[in-house]
């Protein structure tokens, strides 16, 4: 009996979910599926039913296990033994729903033909719990109620002109087939998500966010503009400053805005641009119009350079992101 971890050749599903969880929350990605309210909520729905659903057939294993190690028998109480079965069949069903969403959420596409064994899963499933009373509006199905045990069952199909076969349903091999398949399928979604990741910080690797405000043109307008808070003749000269530097974060915007993002995208910098706008807008003011004295003036100026310099910094750590391996 294959045992409930995976074989060597595959993650198991929750590692790899695990995997797409940590793609899916990258900010950038996280933003854009974000605005989809219906594909984010079945994604995130679809990720935990991967996970619960291979928790409930890990306890059907150890059931079937310490059944097997207890009892030299195969029968086992019918209305058990039905529980059991019917309980692991849907929960492959299930499953398997939960990978197709994910996949579509996710706009990763796969060749169904090229898994039979999951078709085969979700027809024993649909025949014999799904809808033995009308199959496909032409079969009735029965359960051979003596055939019962932890590990499956043999069923009758019968067609309308009172012909019928057997079938022998095995619930433990259908668990592992369908986990490899599974975990070649989410495996090739992880494999898509990160040459997306890949592809996309190539594209930006040498556009550098931080040099925007982190550059000489901007410590220049920075420390003209402190200097200009006491001294009235220098306003014209503060102006063009506030005005040079609020160029320099409208840029940031938009370079943040080309990659797919926005200001909001990362709470710190969301914080950060929250104060700056108000601080440069209040020294705007200041040198057309003074409404508050010098000392008031000068503090909210260090404040916008140091807020800068924390900006810049936030945007560094972005920089050095698109510089690793995804």
């Amino acid at each position: 009996m294959t045992s409930p971890s995976e074989s060597a050749k595959t993650p198991g599903l929750g590692d790899l979910i695990s995997q797409i969880r940590d793609f899916v929350n990258v900010p950038r990605l996280r933003d854009s599926l974000f605005r989809d309210a219906r594909s984010w909520n079945m994604l995130c729905s679809a990720m935990d039913a991967v996970n619960d659903t291979d928790l409930a057939i890990d306890a059907y294993l150890q059931t079937v296990d310490g059944h097997a190690e207890s009892s030299t028998g195969y029968a086992y109480e019918p209305a058990h033994a039905y529980l059991l079965c019917c309980g692991a069949m849907q929960a492959l069903f299930v499953q398997q729903d939960a990978v197709e969403g994910i996949c579509k959420c996710l706009a990763v596409t796969h060749d169904k033909r090229r898994y039979p064994k999951l078709r085969e899963v979700r027809d024993a499933r649909n025949a014999s719990f799904g809808h033995p009373v009308d199959l496909n509006k032409k079969h009735s199905v029965m359960i051979i109620q003596h055939s019962l045990g932890v590990t499956g069952f043999e069923m009758l199909v019968f067609s309308d002109k009172h012909h019928f076969e057997s079938r022998r349903i095995s619930v433990p091999p259908m668990i592992a087939d369908q986990r490899e398949s599974l975990a070649v399928i989410l495996q090739k979604v992880t494999e898509e998500l990160r040459d997306r990741e890949r592809r996309h910080r190539e594209e930006f690797r040498m556009v550098r966010l931080a040099s925007i405000i982190d550059n000489p043109n901007t410590h220049y307008s920075l420390g003209k503009i402190c200097e200009a808070t006491d001294k009235p003749e220098l306003a014209p000269l503060a102006i063009a400053a506030v005005d040079e530097v609020k160029d320099r974060f409208a840029e940031v915007e938009q370079g943040l805005k080309d990659r797919g993002m926005s200001r909001n995208t990362y709470e710190s910098i969301s914080h950060l641009y929250e104060y700056l706008d108000y601080a440069i807008a209040r020294l705007g003011t200041y040198f057309r119009t003074p409404e508050f004295d010098e000392r008031m003036a000068y503090i909210i100026a260090v404040f916008v350079r140091e807020y800068t310099g924390r900006l810049a910094k936030a945007l560094r750590d972005i920089d050095e992101q698109y510089d690793e391996e995804p």
